[in-house]
């Protein structure tokens, strides 16, 4: 099989067109039929109530969802998304912005059931540094950009995680991108000859500490979203090892060389 029958390169979204397709309407209540089972979901509660209160409510508007012991599906069979075809690609498009960025992904192997050690993370820090000696500062020095954003995400339901490095260009930057690429693979190639270091990873700890302990208030629909999502990549896991789940929605706890 070519690796263009992977679930990756199917097109995510549709229009009014792929709308009025023959069969399409039955096809999405087949699909919800088959996968609306409590085995594969996730639940997060939040309120200022008592637990046995918020427990009650649980029980109540959840307890009737049908439990039809479905496999999850593997996305990555039968083939790995990318190959050395569709890997080491540069490709230009025009932006409807008034911005340049230049935009570097990598894909990795998936690391998001690695929740208390959380690899990438290590990389969005370093990468997304802004004090003296980082990728930004040596580049704002150049006149080549104006920012720099670093993060990470997990892709097809754990099958790869996609690391991204995008940056804000100056006008001199957009005419003089593959210095600015240079940088930043020559920054990658540093890390990588050095290899991880713990003093790092505490400062890295320390910052989500302080982040979990001051953080400011948000979207109470948006924190229940992001813990169901983290708490998917505790499947298969004991219960007890929910503990720390607040807590790594800020980070990594765990350093492992």
């Amino acid at each position: 099989m070519s690796h263009g029958e992977s679930a990756e390169h199917r097109f995510r979204c549709g229009n009014l067109e792929t709308l009025k397709v023959d069969g399409i309407r039955e096809a999405l209540i087949d699909f919800h039929k088959y996968y609306y089972s409590a085995n594969i979901m996730k639940l997060v509660i939040l309120g200022k109530e008592p637990i046995k209160k918020l427990e009650k409510w649980a029980r109540r508007y959840f307890y009737e969802i049908p439990d039809k012991k479905i496999t999850r599906p593997d996305l990555s069979l039968p083939v790995e998304p990318f190959d050395k075809d569709n890997l080491g690609q540069f490709i230009k498009y025009p932006s409807i912005k008034d911005s340049d960025d230049l935009e570097i992904v990598w894909y990795l192997p998936d690391t998001s059931r690695e929740l208390k050690t959380n690899p990438a993370y290590y990389f969005v820090h370093l990468f997304g540094h802004e004090g003296k000696n980082s990728v930004l500062s040596y580049l704002k020095k150049a006149g080549l950009a104006q920012e720099l954003y670093a993060g990470a995400s997990n892709k097809l339901n754990g099958v790869y995680s996609e690391f991204k490095v995008t940056v804000q260009l100056t006008k001199k930057g957009l005419k003089n991108y593959i210095k600015v690429a240079e940088a930043i693979f020559s920054y990658a190639q540093h890390l990588q000859a050095v290899g991880p270091q713990e003093y790092i990873f505490t400062e890295i700890k320390d910052l989500g500490k302080l982040g979990f302990e001051f953080t400011d208030k948000i979207s109470p629909v948006n924190y229940c979203v992001q813990l169901a999502d983290l708490m998917q990549n505790y499947r298969d896991q004991p219960d007890s090892q929910l503990d720390d789940i607040l807590r790594l929605m800020y980070g990594p706890i765990e350093f492992d060389k």
